[in-house]
């Protein structure tokens, strides 16, 4: 029996693609010329039209391995000379214990696979390798079968069901309870809110994910039965149940600073980064959470808190980091994410930090629980960030979706050039950016770099270095030219060129203090020093009105910069909003969460402190299914066009087992 694993998953393949897969994998490196492949699957006394046979093998053992011809993983095509198995290829020798002996005990037996790319099994002799795992063999049920998101699924207490919440298609967010001896989940009857955490009282702590429920980083508790939800707190990211079960450990965030609090208003740990996925270990009250050095980003490492115990990393920066969660035995951390930029898995890391893969490669890229059966829930996305670029007087916006993480950064005037990014495994998760041509509608590829900001007529692209984010450079865009500026002793956040091209608007932190506050910077793009300025610690992001003439930043409030020597002016407006830019009479334009319909980012202008009731865009994805909330929103640098990017998540629940 033979057998082909992608990921510890079996892949349908069998017959002569698996005899070329054969053949090429016992040589791999050299040149299998299609005159042998011939012999080995036809022999000499056959007679078949062999180019066409062929070429079908071929064809399908790449589909089955994800590969293309034109940008080959694995295979290798040599112009009418044959084939050629690019990835590693490893021999590995497994033993099997024997039958039970009648007299004599028989020779050991022995077997060989083959590893390849780390990635591929494949053997003539596999069965060997199938026996000796058939007791320990994982074992995978899907449980959803809607389609939507899924944020979280979390084990009852009994481990006899699971709670988790969802978004099915045009849909509200609920939350289900579904026994796992049925096929059929049921709502408990809480509209808007996601569950965070499920205590052992199969108790819920929920987040209000509606802002017409409450405010975008409030948590709620609830009991699994339903019935009206009690306020915990607010500014909340994430959140666990405390060692009690009664109080909670949450991860807050005031814009500038998140921090870890256990239990609630007391504080274990702090980063000007961001955090995610707190966790409670169940024996001992430790604390594992995600940290990621820059906002935004997905690159990070997981920390190990106790009381009274300097800070712990458990591994190192990995380029992909999505979930964590103890093991029953509070002995290991496992956590979701990508050791090298590629296909994501499920991990383990103990408290000495020694890492290993648990499994589910390729299959576990969401969140996940572990009961102490050794059950494991998780969610199993496919996601990609797409974007949508509207401008003024044409009838339909246009979709820009690249290489699936496509995130638009920045636009010159009247939407001529668009800046985008990309940073999933296409490009092997080092970002990299590109500009997008409004009238030829054709893409340039511009380099790694984190795109930032386009001049006024699109000539030119800042970006900051991937690796190293104390270096901005600056692209010509028509011909690619990059330039590394001066470093200046700071680590940036973004970075913005003013209208004339000469100087540059930044949110940075001095290199010597990476976890001080950020703050608003104005320097040359060569030479001359670095203005900081006055009274700008703690914003987030910056805008330049069109002439040039002041700054104003914010989110959540809105202030003004008329000189760069002085403090700021509050712009007072009726309502909060977030400004996201100007429009062509220099106006700010705002977006008011509340004022939102479902999917919907509205737009509207503001005159004498006021935002006005029609809305300059209305912003929404073509199709609402799986759409997540918006992560950018920007306008052209005159305000005649717009564009956005969302995330796109489609997910599926299953249950493992065999696994822990």
């Amino acid at each position: 029996m033979r057998v082909l694993r992608k990921h510890g998953i079996r892949l349908k393949l069998q017959g002569q693609p698996l005899d070329v897969l054969e053949a090429l994998i016992e040589r791999p490196g050299e040149i299998v010329s299609r005159q042998d492949l011939q012999k080995r699957l036809w022999g000499d006394d056959t007679y078949v039209d062999f180019e066409r046979g062929l070429n079908t093998a071929v064809k399908r053992l790449r589909a089955a391995l994800g590969d293309a011809p034109d940008s080959p993983r694995y295979i290798e095509t040599v112009a009418r000379t044959g084939y050629v198995f690019m990835a590693p290829v490893t021999e590995v020798l497994v033993s099997v214990a024997p039958a039970p002996p009648l007299s004599e005990p028989p020779p050991s037996r022995r077997r060989w696979f083959w590893a390849a790319g780390g990635a591929i099994a494949a053997s003539a002799a596999a069965t060997a390798f199938i026996n000796r795992n058939r007791k320990g063999e994982v074992r995978l049920r899907k449980l959803s079968f809607g389609q939507g998101t899924i944020s979280n699924a979390f084990f009852t207490h009994d481990g006899r069901s699971l709670v988790y919440s969802a978004r099915w298609a045009g849909d509200k967010w609920k939350t289900f309870h579904q026994r796992l001896n049925q096929t059929q989940p049921v709502s408990i009857g809480l509209e808007g809110y996601g569950v965070a955490a499920v205590s052992d009282y199969n108790e819920l702590v929920l987040f209000a994910y509606d802002p017409s429920v409450s405010a975008v980083g409030t948590i709620v508790r609830a009991g699994i039965e339903g019935g009206p939800p009690q306020h915990i707190d607010d500014n909340v990211l994430s959140a666990d149940w405390a060692l009690d079960r009664k109080n909670v450990a949450i991860v807050r965030s005031d814009g500038v600073e998140d921090r870890v609090e256990y239990p609630k208003g007391r504080t274990m740990h702090s980063t000007r980064g961001s955090l995610s996925t707190v966790r409670v270990s169940p024996t001992d009250g430790a604390v594992a959470v995600l940290e990621h050095p820059v906002k935004g980003d997905s690159a990070g490492h997981i920390l190990m808190l106790e009381r009274g115990k300097p800070v712990r990393r458990l591994t190192e920066d990995w380029p992909h980091m999505v979930a964590a969660g103890w093991h029953p035995t509070g002995q290991e951390v496992w956590f979701t994410g990508s050791r090298d930029g590629s296909t994501t898995a499920l991990w383990a890391a103990d408290r000495a930090g020694n890492i290993r893969m648990v499994g589910l490669a390729g299959m576990a890229d969401g969140t996940f629980d572990v009961h102490r059966t050794g059950q494991v829930a998780f969610v199993k996305n496919a996601a990609r960030v797409e974007s949508t670029l509207a401008f003024a007087g044409e009838p339909a916006p246009r979709d820009l979706q690249h290489m699936g993480w496509t995130r638009v950064m920045a636009m010159a005037a009247r939407g001529s050039v668009t800046l985008f990014d990309e940073s999933a495994e296409a490009v092997k998760n080092v970002y990299r950016s590109f500009a997008y041509f409004r009238d030829s509608r054709q893409i340039r590829d511009l380099g790694t770099g984190v795109a930032q900001s386009l001049s006024p007529d699109g000539s030119l692209a800042l970006l900051i270095d991937p690796e190293d984010r104390g270096r901005l450079i600056l692209v010509q865009v028509s011909t690619n030219e990059r330039t590394t500026l001066q470093s200046r002793g700071l680590v940036y956040d973004s970075a913005r060129l003013l209208p004339a091209g000469q100087r540059l608007l930044v949110c940075a932190r001095w290199r010597s203090q990476p976890n001080g506050i950020p703050f608003l910077a104005v320097h040359p793009v060569q030479g001359g020093d670095v203005a900081v300025l006055p009274g700008s610690e703690g914003y987030a992001g910056a805008h330049v009105s069109p002439n040039g003439k002041f700054v104003a930043a914010g989110r959540g409030r809105i202030s003004r910069w008329d000189d760069w020597n002085l403090p700021p002016s509050p712009v007072e407006l009726n309502e909060t909003a977030n400004l996201v830019g100007f429009d062509s009479q220099g106006r700010y334009v705002v977006r008011v969460a509340v004022r939102d319909s479902m999917g919907t980012a509205a737009l509207f202008p503001v005159e004498n402190g006021r935002v006005l009731s029609t809305p300059l865009w209305n912003l929404k994805p073509a199709d609402p299914r799986g759409a997540g909330r918006f992560q950018s929103l920007l306008l052209a640098t005159d305000g005649s066009a717009a564009a956005f990017s969302i995330r796109r998540t489609s997910s599926e629940l299953f249950l493992a087992e065999g696994l822990a």
